[in-house]
């Protein structure tokens, strides 16, 4: 049987073949029977695009049974294996970009803001391969907004801060009550010189019936940048 969507390097199909029955899967099958299917045909396959492809659902088999440490490893090899020069990289490219995602979302909180922000940015250029959920799609905006407003923090960085605004805006829409995107984005607006934004999303928190542990804090900020007070390089907003 010829497959089309197949460009790897086995030209007797075991390889496709292999990649549509792993597709079809009953989720009753366990992880070691999966695990040593796809190593089979890794063993087989010579094409680093696909040899990245077979790794990367061999690490998604090790997350979705919350072996983690597993998992990244495993995808942090399929990151190696991929070669995005090559002419049939667009035939994998929605597995990259997963697996781009999938690594920082495990990394999320455990490594520096820089590392977090590099996977972003490499993770961007292929979010409409990468075919998310609306769930998905929505950790990443949040994981960009969050890890962009950080490092604008960290250098006050006006451009930054203006990038964080947007991406605020975006988890704003997802979730228009959670008070802390609401916090995140009054000192991004801030930071960008957008001060009617700011105080614009500030009263939607002081409308909000639910109170958060941060309320003080912003309280005093808002007073300080609202006042004409605030200045960025002394007063850059912690969080």
């Amino acid at each position: 049987m010829i497959y089309e969507w197949y460009s790897g390097s086995d030209k007797k199909g075991r390889v496709a073949t292999g990649v549509r029955k792993f597709s079809e899967m009953s989720d009753d099958v366990d992880l070691s029977t999966r695990i040593s299917f796809l190593e089979k045909l890794l063993r087989i396959e010579k094409d680093p695009n696909w040899r990245g492809y077979l790794m990367h659902y061999l690490g998604v088999q090790y997350l979705d049974s919350r072996k983690v440490e597993q998992g990244v490893a495993a995808l942090k090899v399929a990151l190696g294996e991929f070669d995005t020069l090559a002419a049939n990289f667009r035939d994998v490219a929605g597995e990259y970009g997963r697996t781009l995602f999938y690594v920082l979302r495990e990394l999320w909180g455990v490594v520096e803001v820089e590392e977090i922000y590099e996977y972003i940015l490499r993770t961007l250029p292929y979010l409409n391969d990468m075919d998310l959920d609306r769930e998905n799609m929505s950790q990443f905006t949040a994981f960009a907004a969050d890890a962009i407003l950080q490092l604008a923090q960290k250098g006050n960085d006006p451009c930054l801060y203006r990038a964080a605004t947007e991406f605020g805006m975006q988890v704003h829409h997802l979730d228009p009550d959670d008070p802390y995107v609401l916090e995140d984005l009054v000192y991004a607006c801030v930071g960008a010189g957008d001060i009617r934004s700011a105080k614009l999303a500030y009263q939607q928190i002081k409308g909000l019936k639910a109170d958060f542990e941060y309320r003080g804090r912003l309280d005093e900020f808002c007073e300080k940048a609202f006042s004409g007070r605030y200045v960025v390089d002394e007063d850059g907003p912690a969080t």
